[in-house]
Formats: structure tokens, sequence, C-alpha cells
């Protein structure tokens, strides 16, 4: 580990050659190929994994090979201990996985890789919020779909009770919404505050979407926990086109205030 250390790799080689044990950790819990992945050093990383380095390593902190590679940006390092089996969903004391590392950097393509090579698609962060939510929000709408195409929960909510398609709706993602929708994610989910996707489309004045979701046989009618319907969010936000759209297909009108 000290011949490591003085990056003396002449006699690291010596060592393991003549017995050491390539998995032995220092005091603060690192191992020969934690200490390479830290480095950045996929070469010196694939030549410990040769001799017999344990690919799941985990230091105090919780960090493997995997987690340290991805936040030193490697990205050819984090694909070669994915494709040879290193266990994704190994989470860090501060409950980060390498799905979540992957989004908070914004490695779209390692995430999809590692959603494809068994990271848990239903995996929450520490704060609850389902990876799936954290895609989304972060725009990585090809990483959403990788997610619900190996297994998500597209119904899943974060604390505030929100769903993907409640997201959608809000922000006028109309092509997430026609795609969540066709992957059967349920309209009549509520928030905690009661609210449904009809009515952030229809206070946003996302008309496209309005349309899509009543097409798909919401109750058109239904309130939030302040007994306010679509309608009167488009009423009060002067959303005339989504107003008349919704009298038509049937809202009632006597509920305005």
């Amino acid at each position: 580990m000290l011949a490591y250390l003085s990056n003396n790799f002449s006699i690291v080689k010596y060592l393991l050659d003549h017995g050491a044990n390539v998995n032995i950790k220092n005091y603060k819990g690192w191992s020969a190929l934690l200490l390479a992945s830290l480095n950045g050093n996929l070469e010196v990383a694939q030549w410990f994994i040769e001799k017999g380095a344990s690919i799941n390593e985990i230091d105090d902190c919780g960090y493997t090979p995997l987690t340290n590679f991805l936040e030193k940006r490697c990205i050819q390092a984090t694909n070669y201990l994915i494709h040879i089996g290193a266990n994704v969903n190994i989470k860090n004391k501060y409950g980060k996985s390498a799905l979540l590392m992957a989004l908070e950097n914004g490695d779209i393509e390692i995430a999809i890789n590692l959603i494809e090579y068994g990271a848990n698609p239903n995996e929450n962060d520490r704060f609850g919020n389902p990876v799936l939510i954290t895609a989304f929000e972060k725009k990585y709408f090809d990483v959403v779909k990788s997610l619900i195409e190996h297994g998500a929960n597209i119904n899943a909510k974060n604390r505030y009770g929100w769903t993907v398609l409640m997201y959608a709706a809000q922000t006028g993602q109309k092509e997430i919404v026609k795609y969540l929708l066709e992957k059967q994610a349920n309209i009549h989910e509520k928030s905690i505050s009661g609210w449904n996707a009809l009515l952030f489309a229809s206070k946003n004045g996302h008309f496209d979407i309005v349309k899509e979701i009543i097409k798909n046989g919401i109750n058109i009618n239904e309130k939030d926990n302040k007994g306010n319907s679509a309608l009167h969010y488009a009423s009060q936000n002067n959303n005339i086109e989504i107003v008349q759209y919704l009298i038509e297909h049937g809202a009632t009108v006597e509920k305005l205030e």
C-alpha cells in the first residue's frame, strides 16, 4: 500500500508477485484498487483487478472503485467496471448510488448504461425523491424513458405526492405526457394538496396537455383540497381556450365561485 502511495509501482508489482494481499486496506479503508480509482488511473486499476482485487471494495465513506471513477468523470473506467460486473447499487454514506451521482454530474450515457446493467429504477434519494422524478426535473428525458422501460414505478411519488406525470403536465412537456399515458401512468393520482395532472395543466395554460388528459378519461370536475377544479384554475389564469374546452367537455360551471 505504501509503495503504491509513493507511486513506486515496480515495488507494488514485486510485492504482489510474492504473495502480498491485493485487497489489504489502510486506516482510511482504502485498498490498492480504491486508491487507483481515486487517482483516476484505469490502467493500474485493471492490473489490480487482474491480480484479484475485489471490484466492489467499499471505503469508510461508502465509496467503491465505480463511484470513485464516476466522481472523477472517468467515463472509460466507469464503463469498464460496469461491464465487468461491479455492483451498481451500492450507496455511499450520503445516500448516493452510482446512478444518482451520474444524474448529478449530467452523465446521461453513464446513467443509461447503469440502468441497463441493473441499477435500481425505483431508487429514492435521501430526501425521498424517486430517481424517475430526479431525471425528469433535470430534463434527462432519455433517462426517464430508460427507467420506465426497465421497471420504474411510473406512479412513484415524491414527499409532496407529485408523480412524474404531474411534473410533465405542470411544465408543458407534451411529448412526455403522451409517452407516460401510453405507458399507463395513472391520471387519477393526486398530490398531498389534492392536485392531479389536469389541474396542473389547466392552471399553467397547457391546452394540448389538457386535451390529452381529458381524452384519457379523467374526472373533469375533480377538485383539490381547497375545493378548486380545473375550471377554477383555468378561469383564474384567463386561459379562455381551456375554459371553453372544459365546459364543452362537461365541466360544471356552477362550481365556480
